[in-house]
């Protein structure tokens, strides 16, 4: 007779505190792109023209006024645009004997709802980076593709005090945010040029390798996001959502409504969670939905540093 061993008296079954789950992390939508709320699906939003909002004698006395003279007056060109909001939503299923037979743990009802959550989140995450990192939707001048930053001998400092001059030059400010992805993060802090800029500014980042919280001037925003590439039934796959690419930003969140923000997101109706009953299949039923629409607004308050890792 063999020996009884420990497996001779435990009988496996699932620990009651711990479930393995994987979430999107690392998403910036709504960071770089506030929500402006809307009551239309669609309709038409304002645009003032540029050139008259910077219409100015070259001598700089065309408001000069004499004596008894009645003020000059000018006018401003002003001009529409429009949106249609689109409705994205995802629907779950938890039926009665999945609620009743699954273990505690798995909070079951949290846990897929969450995760409908995650996909609707992602999804708005991949439409926002098509949005900026499709170098045609850019004016021509706010667009290049600056070689390789992790091979040769690269200007990463100088490529992004051109792209920052461009905007300045468009608007009359510079950009405030540098969207970073994770990868292209790793290879401008190795950069000697930049190591010796953050040694004497944020000299405790050395530490663990991060790049500081501002850059530049600039709010230095990492997305890490990745997503499931590979064709369903294929071994899986994953890619980065926001890619090789670097993407100055005027964001400006105190006021999006008249701001030049590059991009502007119009949502007609805000994040809901529906729950119903399905009688026939004995079951929960829940969705979670939003209605907008991602515009890219303002094709000159940013720029676009194309595949900087290519």
């Amino acid at each position: 007779m063999s020996k009884i061993t420990v497996k001779d008296v435990h009988v496996d079954q699932a620990l009651t505190n711990l479930s393995i789950g994987y979430h999107p992390a690392g998403m910036v939508a709504e960071r770089i792109a506030p929500p402006i709320k809307v009551s239309k699906e669609s309709d038409s939003y304002y645009v003032w023209d540029r050139p008259s909002a910077f219409k100015a004698s070259a001598s700089g006395i065309m408001s000069l006024r004499p004596d008894k003279s009645e003020a000059k007056e000018i006018d401003f060109g002003l001009d529409t645009e429009t949106y249609t909001a689109e409705e994205y939503a995802l629907k779950i299923i938890v039926s009665d004997r999945e609620k009743d037979n699954a273990d505690s743990v798995l909070k079951l009802r949290e846990g897929k709802l969450r995760r409908v959550q995650d996909i609707l989140l992602l999804e708005q995450e991949i439409r926002l980076s098509a949005l900026l990192t499709t170098s045609g939707n850019w004016d021509g001048d706010h667009t290049s593709d600056p070689g390789n930053w992790s091979s040769g001998t690269p200007t990463i400092e100088a490529d992004i005090d051109d792209a920052k001059e461009q905007v300045r030059s468009a608007i009359g400010v510079e950009p405030n945010v540098a969207i970073i992805p994770a990868q292209v993060a790793k290879v401008i802090k190795r950069d000697s040029t930049v190591r010796d800029l953050v040694k004497y500014t944020h000299a405790d980042l050395l530490i663990n390798g991060d790049l500081p919280p501002r850059l530049w001037n600039m709010e230095v925003v990492i997305p890490g996001a990745t997503y499931t590439s590979s064709i369903e039934g294929a071994t899986a796959s994953y890619s980065n959502v926001w890619g090789n690419h670097v993407i100055l930003l005027y964001v400006n969140r105190e006021s999006p409504i008249d701001a030049p923000n590059v991009v502007k997101v119009f949502r007609s109706k805000d994040w809901e969670v529906r729950a119903w009953r399905e009688e026939k299949v004995r079951a929960e039923a829940i969705e979670v939905s939003v209605i907008q629409d991602e515009v890219l607004t303002s094709d000159i308050s940013g720029y676009l540093l194309a595949d900087v890792l290519s």
